[in-house]
């Protein structure tokens, strides 16, 4: 009997889950900024210790695998430009978390894929 592969967990998959938990609760998305403290003001590093929030791109700042969660997510935003669409003041906190969804299943397809 064939024991399954185990396949090594995705650092990719994991930036970009984490990132998607991050600015998951109200008020830990913002706009403008990489990450922002209390006041609503950038702290320029979304490594930050007195950030509270994040944009898209700030929230998967903190992961390993950054730069390659990043062009997943380009990949699923509409027109290709992470910050603008990010920062775009008609933007909602819903449709942030519903591009990181997008970007999730994508990466998990291109993982199964191999």
């Amino acid at each position: 009997k064939k024991k399954p592969i185990k396949q090594k967990p995705d650092p990719v998959l994991a930036c970009l889950i984490a990132a998607r938990k991050r600015i998951t609760p109200k008020g830990a998305w913002c706009q403008g900024a990489a990450a922002k403290d209390a006041d609503g003001c950038s702290v320029y590093s979304p490594d930050n210790p007195a950030a509270v929030s994040w944009c898209a791109l700030g929230a998967t700042g903190l992961g390993a695998s950054s730069g390659e969660a990043d062009a997943v997510l380009y990949r699923c935003v509409p027109g290709g430009h992470l910050e603008t669409w990010n920062d775009d003041p008609k933007r909602t906190h819903k449709q942030v978390l519903a591009l990181f969804d997008k970007a999730i299943a994508l990466r998990r397809k291109d993982v199964t894929r191999g």
